[in-house]
């Protein structure tokens, strides 16, 4: 074992600009994965640190205000056996804060009781509004998005006329996920503010909601149904559960691992050719070292280990090194996410980094044990007597070509697997950035026209009736309007599935329903009050088909529907339905989709609007839903220089697979090289063979890679697109950049063969033949 260690040393010294490049390949597939990880587990451990520093509740109740009192909603719950602790019944009040900037967005708002013991707020900034005061502390997330900063103050509307309130401190809890992903945020006034406000307008409140821990956590979901039937079956109770919210914090960050996580696959592709270039270049370079070593007494065996154990040494450091980088670098990609919870970003489980390890280790033993089959082939006489044999050159008939291009391209016949290898690498790599180039054309795609991709009804403007503001009135000012097309409206209630334990909360639409037929994947829209178009996750989840009728509970009615199509939705994690709202005569449309005429300006018409409603009125052009989150952020920017990135680092490990590719095969031509230049040939003339070879491997793996690429793009956006419930989109291909990129990978592979060409062209031809 001493001698293979010895071996194993002498080799590491020999070919470190080779074993460096390996190094390197590997350490960034190493820092991918971690990236990868950290995005998979980020969001969920973020969340159970969160429920951990709030002591949060493990189910949350919202009961109809309107019918119900605090005191039945504490009986019921305190009356199941399973509940072990829970807050107040809180007032609850939907309202709406307008910040100085005009920013509006709907809020809970409730009174904060400061002596609760379960569900705590995590104070980000400033402190609890004092009681009985015109304080009021908002969720933090909400806080940023509005532009909002303690001891500023802000508008809160509770009906028609606004209150102004200053914030005293913003907090985040684990009540809810983190905005504006879900909606709406928490606000709360001082003990007592709401209470009195009640009392003296004589109203009761919304809703009364209370969070509930229990025994067993993970039994959440049937505790929650059995407290749904503790009330009347005319009384509007609905719930969630911490899994669900906890499913919805990680799902985001789900995304965007499987983006890094589809590139580190390929980056571990490319780093396993290369080390099977490696290795096959490392055995006939040394066929008459080997010879030796099996004469005085190195088994097949031994001889293996010694070449395994020499690329699995630098897999352990480049892995370890390519970690270390990863933790630091994933905790800067996600430190948004851990701002948004404000609890910092947790490792991700030891099992999950340790199987970024086993994956770095497995794949150089895969890549290595191609190439080492050769060993138990070797006959040990003739390894002694001839050494490394040149590579055999095989005839091949070429168009009249100048000598050193048709010599470069011949010359790759005569080690057919080194350059089939090459040339996969290559592919790998134009693969990767094909993919970038598709995804980025999508989210440019997405930003410009989200409604030619069916993500939001085809319509200009969205108008909130909210407020105080009469819908009827919105739509009857939007109906005398020269300017106006078409209008849809819609409500939003809480409904179930009949036997479902999930609270729905289906699209329930008026007017034009022809502004939704961008969305549809299949079928129609409805015609008639007992149909229903589903959405495409809950339509599949479900195994449903067209035609079939679902029953769906709303305040204890039940209301049978025929679903006619399946449309594209992803609130909700797709948990959505469009139904007639005259199917539910007691529900009012609370937002108007309107279809302006030709040339019709969106911002001047939303302008006029507000004019007309004054400033409870809120409103968006819809062109502009996904150029920024409520943030500011340019989302389609970030996506694609988070591609861009990937893109590059791929297309620098596929030079690097390039460099060490050639540097081999300047290694084994240097005979031929030497002879050529005694010939006549310049220098000039030897790069131009080197430089030809590349650029013909990067030819052939554009050919191969980018239709793939292009495929791969199609495949991982249909399959993401699945997963949020967009169900099945187009995928455009980006045909300026998909041109541009066989010049760019013949680039990169003449700038990855011109350091081995270039020593070769300064070979003393003496040196080389006295060599040989």
């Amino acid at each position: 074992m001493k001698a293979v260690w010895r071996a194993i040393r002498a080799n590491l010294r020999s070919r470190k600009g080779q074993h460096l490049l390996v190094f390197l390949t590997l350490a960034a597939a190493a820092l991918l994965l971690v990236v990868a990880v950290f995005g998979y587990f980020s969001g969920y451990r973020i969340y159970d640190r969160l429920m951990a520093s709030t002591n949060g509740a493990h189910i949350w109740l919202s009961v109809d205000g309107k019918t119900v009192s605090a005191e039945e909603v504490r009986r019921a719950v305190h009356a199941n056996p399973e509940v072990t602790a829970a807050t107040e019944p809180m007032a609850t009040f939907r309202a709406t804060v307008e910040a100085a900037n005009g920013k509006k967005a709907g809020v809970l708002l409730r009174d904060l009781n400061p002596n609760r013991k379960i569900a705590r707020l995590l104070w980000v900034k400033g402190r609890a509004p004092k009681p009985a005061s015109a304080e009021i502390a908002l969720d933090n997330n909400l806080a940023r998005a509005l532009g909002v900063h303690v001891g500023d103050t802000v508008k809160v509307w509770l009906g028609k006329t606004p209150n102004t309130f200053t914030v005293s401190g913003t907090f985040i809890t684990s009540e809810f996920c983190d905005y504006p992903n879900c909606k709406p945020a928490r606000a709360y006034t001082g003990e007592g503010t709401l209470a009195a406000a009640m009392k003296a307008h004589g109203v009761r409140p919304d809703s009364w909601d209370v969070g509930l821990q229990i025994r067993q956590p993970e039994r959440a979901e049937a505790v929650l149904e059995a407290l749904r039937h503790a009330f009347p079956a005319d009384a509007t109770v609905e719930g969630y559960t911490w899994l669900l919210i906890r499913r919805l914090a990680g799902f985001g960050q789900q995304m965007q691992s499987v983006f890094v996580l589809a590139f580190a696959v390929m980056a571990l592709v490319v780093a396993g050719f290369l080390i099977a270039n490696a290795v096959a270049g490392a055995l006939r370079s040394q066929t008459r070292q080997i010879g030796l070593l099996r004469a005085v007494g190195f088994t097949n065996g031994q001889l293996s280990l010694m070449y395994l154990g020499e690329y699995l040494l630098i897999a352990l450091s480049a892995a370890a090194v390519g970690m270390a980088a990863g933790i630091p670098i994933s905790r800067g990609v996600f430190a948004q996410l851990a701002e948004t919870y404000a609890v910092g970003t947790p490792l991700p489980p030891l099992g999950a980094l340790l199987a970024v390890l086993a994956a770095i280790l497995a794949l150089v033993g895969l890549a290595a044990a191609f190439p080492l089959r050769r060993i138990a082939r070797l006959d040990t006489v003739t390894a002694i007597r001839q050494g490394m044999e040149p590579p055999r050159r095989r005839p091949v008939r070429l168009p009249r070509l100048p000598f050193p291009i048709a010599y470069g391209l011949t010359s790759l016949f005569a080690t057919p697997t080194r350059t089939a290898l090459t040339s996969l690498g290559l592919a790998v790599g134009a693969l990767a950035i094909a993919v970038a180039l598709s995804l980025g054309a999508t989210v440019a795609e997405f930003t410009r026209d989200p409604m030619g991709m069916g993500i939001v009804p085809n319509a200009d403007l969205a108008i909130w009736a909210e407020n105080g503001i009469s819908s009827s009135k919105v739509i009857a000012a939007v109906e005398g309007r020269d300017d106006v097309l078409a209008y849809a409206c819609q409500a939003m209630t809480g409904v179930r599935l009949k036997g479902g334990k999930r609270d729905l909360y289906p699209r329930l639409i008026c007017g034009d329903w022809d502004l939704f037929a961008n969305m549809l994947l299949e079928g129609r829209l409805p015609q008639a009050e007992d149909e229903a178009v589903a959405a495409y996750t809950i339509f599949h989840q479900h195994g449903w088909h067209l035609g079939d009728k679902v029953v769906i509970v709303a305040k204890g009615q039940e209301h049978t529907f025929r679903i006619v199509g399946v449309y594209r939705d992803i609130n909700n994690l797709g948990q959505m339905f469009l139904l007639p709202l005259r199917a539910f005569p007691q529900e009012a449309p609370n937002l108007i989709y309107i279809k302006l005429k030709p040339n019709a300006d969106p911002n001047a018409v939303l302008a006029d609007l507000k004019s007309q409603f004054g400033e409870r009125l809120d409103g968006e052009v819809l062109q502009n839903i996904f150029k920024n989150d409520d943030s500011g952020r340019d989302i389609g920017k970030i996506l694609k220089t988070t591609v861009i990135v990937l893109s590059v680092l791929l297309g620098l490990l596929t030079a690097v697979g390039v460099l060490s590719s050639l540097s081999l095969s300047v290694a084994e031509e240097r005979r031929t090289v030497g002879i050529l230049k005694a010939l006549g040939m310049t220098r000039g003339q030897v790069l131009l063979t080197l430089l030809s070879a590349a650029a013909a491997m990067a030819v052939v793996g554009y050919g191969v890679g980018a239709p793939l690429g292009v495929a791969a793009a199609k495949a991982l956006f249909d399959a993401l697109a699945r997963m949020t419930g967009l169900g099945p989109i187009p995928v455009p291909a980006d045909a300026v950049g998909l041109a541009l990129l066989l010049p760019g990978m013949v680039a990169v592979a003449a700038l990855g063969a011109y350091l081995p060409a270039r020593r070769a062209s300064r070979l003393p031809v003496v040196e080389v033949l006295r060599e040989e």
